[in-house]
């Protein structure tokens, strides 16, 4: 299931907005797990060869790696990770850091949806990218 958009942005807004924001370490701990990083590409890369459905500024590189770091910040605030807001060590051993496929879908809509427009009247993103998720 997808995190509706209005609960997505009151979850991050604090985060963001406090006086100590994510450290540029704390997000570079939260790795993506092989089948993730794989799943992630293979998504990206099929949004893009759909233009016949989606446009926008997600079909970019820098799109994508924005959308990686968003799934990363998701994570460390989702799961009240050890690896917390101002980077300090963690516990060693631990999966937190762990992104994997379950995190990419819990955000990947709310994530993308102001950023992409259906090309074909009727559509909307949401579909499209549901549609495409069950195709990768």
């Amino acid at each position: 299931s997808t995190l509706p958009l209005n609960l997505f942005r009151s979850a991050l807004t604090p985060a963001l907005l406090s006086p100590a924001p994510l450290s540029k370490l704390a997000i570079s701990r939260v790795y993506f797990s092989p089948a993730a990083e794989n799943f992630l590409n293979d998504l990206l890369s099929t949004m893009r060869l759909t233009p016949e459905w989606l446009e926008g500024r997600m079909m970019t590189a820098r799109g994508g790696r924005e959308l990686e770091r968003l799934i990363k910040v998701w994570c460390i605030i989702s799961k009240g990770s050890h690896l917390n807001l101002l980077g300090q060590e963690g516990e060693a051993g631990e999966e937190e850091d762990e992104v994997g496929v379950k995190d990419i879908l819990s955000v990947l809509i709310s994530g993308v949806e102001h950023r992409l427009r259906a090309v074909k009247e009727g559509h909307d993103v949401a579909t499209i990218v549901r549609r495409i998720v069950k195709e990768v």
